[in-house]
């Protein structure tokens, strides 16, 4: 029993501290201290980066999986056209 109240005491401690201490939240010193062009200019790089890369990744497996079905169809119809063109074998009666 006291294992469910320690944890409830603990959340209530830990939201009574987020909500009366916030700039405790803003640990990040990087982020808060500097306001500079600099700084604007990474984080709209980072941004604009992290931004993209989940697109160009997904692109980039789409295009995989395109290019390999294609690959994977042209094989086939290569294996049909050389089907196609294969004479049969005929075979005769043993007597």
């Amino acid at each position: 029993m006291k294992d469910p109240m320690r944890r409830r005491w603990f959340a209530l401690a830990a939201a009574t501290g987020v909500i009366l201490l916030p700039a405790a939240a803003q640990a990040c010193a990087v982020c808060f201290s500097g306001n500079g062009e600099e700084n604007r200019a990474a984080f709209l790089f980072t941004t604009v980066f992290l931004t993209a890369l989940p697109l160009v990744m997904i692109g980039g497996v789409v295009w995989w999986f395109r290019r390999r079905f294609v690959q994977i169809e042209r094989e086939q119809n290569e294996m049909a056209d050389a089907r196609a063109h294969l004479q049969p074998i005929r075979l005769r009666p043993v007597a």
